[in-house]
């Protein structure tokens, strides 16, 4: 349902900002990892700046998502 939303925004700030995708549901390792990141509902956003994790969100809310994500621009 989001996945669109996403690329609208992954379009409009290009170089700004990396989205990326993993299926932590069938993959092992991606699933450990999903599970280290406190990751208990899908779909989750994990926002990293410089490497670090900023800040989080769960649930498929594009306007949400966009607010958190200009935030830490």
């Amino acid at each position: 349902m989001i996945a669109p939303e996403l690329e609208k925004m992954a379009e409009e700030w290009g170089d700004k900002v990396v989205m990326s995708k993993i299926d932590c549901t069938t993959i092992p390792e991606n699933k450990k990892w999903a599970m280290g990141q406190s990751v208990k509902a899908l779909p989750t956003f994990l926002l990293f700046k410089e490497g670090k994790r900023v800040n989080d969100m769960t649930g498929a809310k594009a306007a949400n998502l966009k607010k958190l994500i200009e935030a830490h621009m």
